[in-house]
């Protein structure tokens, strides 16, 4: 079986805007993070892979508009499993893993903000507590 070619770093903190439906982590002692964003007024709406959240890892040039498979959350980290077009733009890597050790009350933060974000793609995530 093929290994899966994982983009992987440590947040050491967290960022959270609910009206711009916005969830961002970043390792404070790197130039390493990664973002999520909801499309402005897109809530109602589904489109494949999640075409209306755009996702951005270390700079807005690899970034873009949806390319998430599946996406998956625990007490350790965020991991997302991305399209093949997304891996491309994202230097190789199908997959993002986010690890953390954020205090219970900031992960039940980042939990409802996940869920702000990613509102009507519950089918490809898999949230464990």
């Amino acid at each position: 079986m093929r290994e899966v070619p994982v983009y992987r770093f440590i947040a050491t903190e967290w960022e959270a805007d609910p009206t711009a439906r916005f969830l961002g982590f970043a390792n404070n002692g790197s130039s390493q993070y990664f973002s999520m964003q909801r499309e402005e007024d897109s809530e109602g709406t589904i489109l494949p892979n999640a075409g209306n959240v755009w996702i951005e890892l270390n700079d807005q040039g690899w970034g873009g508009h949806g390319g998430i498979v599946s996406l998956s959350m625990d007490r350790g980290g965020l991991s997302i499993r991305l399209t093949a077009d997304m891996a491309h733009r994202q230097g190789g890597y199908e997959a993002l893993r986010v690890d953390f050790k954020f205090p219970d009350s900031d992960f039940h933060s980042i939990h409802e903000q996940l869920l702000r974000v990613m509102t009507g793609y519950y089918a490809i995530m898999v949230i464990s507590e």
